[in-house]
This record gives C-alpha cells, structure tokens and sequence, in this order.
C-alpha cells in the first residue's frame, strides 16, 4: 500500500472502509478522507483494532458516515474525528421492456426482500410478519432473493410457519431490474443497515417500500409519503402496514409515485459535489 500510494502521489486519498491504506497515507503524510458504510454503533472489534482505529482516524481529515445518527453518535464519543454525512446515491431506474422473472408465478403479486441470508437482515422476522397476513392475500406471494448462512434455518422456519407455500426463497439474481419492475412492494426487515443501496434500487423503479425504522431506512423512507416505516422488532405492525398497501392499489401507486423521487433526493450529483467539497478543502 506505501508503494503504491508512493507511485500515485495522490493529493489527498479517500479509503472506502480499508483502515490499513490509513497506514500509508499518514507514513507519507498526504491528507486522507475515511468513509464507512456500514452502522458504526454496532461495530465489534478488538481492543487492538480500535486503538489503532482511532489513532488513524483521528488524523483523517474527515470521517464520512451515512446518516444524521451516526455523525451524532461519533461526534459525541469520537469528536476528534470529525464526522461528515455523505449519502450515497440513488441512480435513475433504467428505462426500456424487463421481462418478467421466470420465478414469479402467473398472476400472483409480489413483496420481495432482497440481502444476504443472516441475522442482521431479520429475514426471520419477514416471515413472521408474513404469517399474520399471508391467508387474507391468497394472490400474493413473498419473494426473499439472496444466500447466506441462515438459509436453511430460514427453510425450515418457513415450514414450521407454514408459509412454504406462500414464500420463495430465490438464489441471488444478476441484476434485479426485471424484479423491481414486476413487484408491487418492497419489504425491509432489517435488525440495523448502513444506508442499504437496495432500497434507493428499488423505489427508484416506484415501488412502496414498509421498513422496519432501524438507522439507513429511516433516511430514506417517508414515513405515510412513499412508504412506511415501524419499531423495529414489531413484526405485527410490520405485517399490518404491508396488509395496508397490499389490500389499497391506489395508495400502492401514490407511494410509488413518490418513492421515485429519491434519485433527486439522493442525487448522483449532490454526491460528487459533496465529496468534491471536502477534496478541496482537505487538500487546502
């Protein structure tokens, strides 16, 4: 990493979640911008790691979060970090005819869920939520696209559920614009996220999003505008809120109007433009 930094001769470097490349940066002092992406109250690491974290973090020029809470969080115990909040950004849905998934059943709707099978993404609690309400919407079906380490566990709970016959769980798919295009909304279940890239995805091709309101979502969504969001854990408010936009098409498609504006909300442009700012002034 020296040498190659060495070999570049940035004028200032941004390191997108690689601690180490911090290292080198500060052996060859050029002035370095830290971003994470992911929650940073919930980080575990070691007592080395963080002394070594806060050492190289100290010195940054700017340590770059995703939302309000977090530069709170780190302004409070890390103030000599100097927290900034840079949202990422939320591309424009591509135009042009998507076919629809071979894995969607002719004429069945579609929630879908989309992230890695593990704890972190409460996919366990979807399906409980998806129990209280799967029976009064025989025409729907839960979609759950991704792998990961909870899958079988996963399985198994949706047939001791008994929701197996409701629930598909699908490999992950290379692109997901035929998805989005074909769903009707999107559901998060999530125990915590950063600033989860699927949901920009995914309400920029209009679908209604129901959240759980951990830290990502809850800058994203307006709650009762273009989606909704609820106390974490709740799996019965969950369920009523997707039962809510499930049974109501024209509120599906009011929400999903709005949803769409979040590529201006959280436009390419405003993202360059800040990260451009902070060159400017770390290289000053």
């Amino acid at each position: 990493l020296i040498r190659a930094v060495r070999a570049t001769r940035p004028h200032v470097l941004i390191s997108f979640m690689t601690v180490s490349v911090l290292a080198a940066c500060w052996l060859l002092r050029i002035p370095y911008i830290y971003a994470d992406h992911l929650d940073v109250r919930r980080l575990a690491t070691s007592l080395k790691w963080k002394i070594l974290c806060n050492f190289l973090l100290r010195r940054a020029y700017r340590v770059v979060v995703l939302s309000e809470r977090d530069r709170k969080f780190i302004a409070w115990y890390h103030g000599a970090w100097k927290p900034a909040v840079i949202y990422n950004p939320a591309l424009p849905a591509e135009k042009g005819f998507f076919p629809r998934p071979d894995f969607f059943e002719p004429g069945k709707k579609y929630a879908i869920a989309v992230g890695r099978l593990v704890k972190q993404k409460g996919f366990d609690l979807l399906l409980e939520a998806w129990r209280r309400i799967c029976e009064d919407f025989p025409d729907w079906r839960l979609c759950i696209i991704g792998a990961g380490e909870e899958e079988s566990e996963l399985k198994g709970l949706a047939d001791t559920l008994d929701v197996q016959y409701c629930v598909q769980f699908v490999p992950p798919v290379q692109g997901l614009n035929a998805v989005y295009r074909h769903a009707e909304l999107y559901a998060m279940s999530s125990r915590t996220e950063g600033f989860p890239m699927v949901l920009l995805e995914a309400m920029a091709f209009g679908l209604p999003v129901v959240s759980f309101n951990c830290n990502g979502p809850d800058a994203i969504v307006r709650d009762g505008v273009d989606g909704f969001l609820v106390k974490p854990g709740y799996t019965d408010r969950l369920a009523a809120k997707m039962a809510d936009l499930m049974r109501d098409e024209e509120k599906r498609r009011a929400f999903g109007q709005k949803a769409t504006e979040v590529t201006q909300r959280f436009s390419l442009q405003k993202y360059l433009d800040a990260y451009e700012q902070l060159c400017k002034e770390a290289i000053k």
